[in-house]
């Protein structure tokens, strides 16, 4: 399986050195994910952490941590999870597009038979419609 984030191989890990990295997703906005893998010899642990600010791990605040095993399938869940925090990064184009206005389409309604289609919210009652076919 291909992963878009890099890591060294176990035994890298097993001797004891931490692994720093980062991706970026959108270059355009600078969103990104950092990530740290560092081994606990005595817990038998690895664990990975996870941030999207752009700075050093000492000063980044809000870190994501996960612990696995030390051992080969252990670093493999860790890769997966480092994987699933970057799949969850929204660009900037996604957050505009889940949040931007949608342009609601109404009956005109100054007739039972209106089949003409106007934009905004509905007139108050008397007020005056903004058919697309009246210009």
């Amino acid at each position: 399986m291909e992963h878009s984030l890099e890591l060294q191989k176990f035994h890298y890990f097993d001797e004891g050195n931490t692994y720093a990295g980062q991706k970026t997703k959108d270059p355009d906005s600078g969103l990104l994910l950092r990530y740290l893998v560092e081994p606990d010899k005595e817990a038998a642990l690895l664990r990975a952490y996870a941030w999207t600010e752009d700075l050093c791990f000492e000063r980044a605040h809000d870190k994501l941590q996960k612990e696995v095993p030390l051992s080969e399938e252990g670093l493999e869940q860790a890769l997966a999870w480092l994987e699933e925090q970057y799949a969850a990064l929204l660009t900037q184009k996604e957050m505009e597009s889940l949040t931007a206005p949608i342009p609601f389409l109404f009956s005109c309604g100054l007739s039972p038979k209106c089949g003409r289609r106007w934009r905004g919210s509905p007139p108050a009652r008397g007020g005056t419609s903004r058919c697309f076919s009246a210009r």
